[in-house]
């Protein structure tokens, strides 16, 4: 019988392309809102595009990153435990003026 070993990948992810700025201003409002959030409120308060996040919300939340309030139509979202660590974990990597924005 062959045991499988399970490797985790430390990385400090690359700002270079769109896919972690969406995803790092995204998730700093969702963690500064504290309260549930619909895509579009996110979208303008991120100042993110509404398609690109509206995609992602439904790979972080299949992902557990994000939660999703099922019970109301549109959904509305809200950063899990698991997404908070994430920007713990790499705040130091973020690109000046990031935060702030």
């Amino acid at each position: 019988m062959t045991k499988w070993a399970i490797k985790t990948v430390n990385f400090t992810p690359s700002f270079r392309g769109k896919h972690n700025i969406l995803k790092t201003k995204s998730w700093l409002v969702l963690a500064s809102c504290n309260k549930w959030l619909t895509v579009l409120e996110l979208a303008s308060k991120a100042r993110v595009n509404y398609s690109s996040l509206l995609v992602s919300m439904a790979k972080w939340h299949r992902w557990e990153y994000v939660l999703r309030n099922d019970k109301r139509h549109p959904y509305s979202y809200k950063l899990a435990v698991r997404g908070l660590k994430w920007l713990e974990r790499h705040r130091k990597s973020f690109p000046p003026g990031l935060e702030a924005s």
